[in-house]
């Protein structure tokens, strides 16, 4: 019986229906407006760097990663700031300088910490602004609860990522532009795979396949701030 609204996820999805994007079909750096855009995240960015950078190097020219698996805030905060902040150090706030896009994708590992998350965003924001970045924040993308036992995964909830993603995109300041892959994929489709290369065969709940992670990686891209 239902008595409201209800949230539905894809069980099963057919991996062979799902779009395989080439190298020639992935967004390059927009180099008129940024001269670089860095990924930072936890496994879900690694693993999506793997499957990239498999495809050679000029499948993701002037795009950096910043990012560790398991890891959450309080890696965030200290050994992932350090890397970030050594990356854009080199920038000028001025309007003669390229800019650099920060991409933060934060979230999965430790979803009960979304005012933490808030918190720390918007007073990074201020530094990062001043090295000529412009913010981003990628939603915490779907997962499937019945499937994370089968690689022992931390148990979450759907619900869970819907309540992070909803006070970020509620609290965070202006700074930082939301990407709502969250809907996108949930509108499109997604596959799972526990694998380090998206090439398995084990739905671990968490991880994507390759071809789910090009086509984040290209819905990122092509979301990023246009020329002004």
């Amino acid at each position: 019986t239902v008595n409201g609204n209800m949230d539905l996820y894809a069980v099963v999805f057919n991996r062979s229906s799902e779009t395989d994007l080439s190298e020639d079909e992935l967004p390059q750096v927009n180099t008129y407006k940024y001269k670089q855009v860095i990924f930072v995240g936890d496994s879900r960015t690694e693993y999506m760097e793997n499957v990239l950078k498999s495809m050679g190097q000029t499948a993701i020219k002037d795009v950096k990663f910043v990012c560790s698996a398991g890891k959450g805030l309080d890696w965030l905060s200290t050994t992932g700031w350090s890397s970030l902040y050594s990356m854009v150090i080199n920038g000028k706030n001025s309007i003669l300088e390229k800019r650099t896009a920060v991409i933060f994708n934060f979230g999965v590992n430790d979803l009960k910490d979304y005012k933490e998350y808030v918190s720390y965003y918007n007073g990074i924001a201020p530094m990062l602004n001043s090295k000529g970045c412009d913010l981003y924040f990628m939603s915490v993308n779907p997962i499937n609860r019945q499937m994370l036992s089968n690689t022992n995964r931390a148990d979450r909830s759907e619900a869970s990522v819907r309540l992070f993603n909803a006070y970020l995109k509620s609290n965070l300041s202006s700074a930082y532009t939301y990407i709502d892959m969250y809907s996108y994929l949930k509108s499109t489709g997604y596959s799972f795979a526990s694998d380090y290369y998206g090439v398995g065969t084990i739905d671990d709940g968490l991880h994507y396949t390759a071809r789910t992670y090009k086509r984040i990686y290209a819905k990122c891209m092509n979301s990023l701030r246009q020329p002004s």
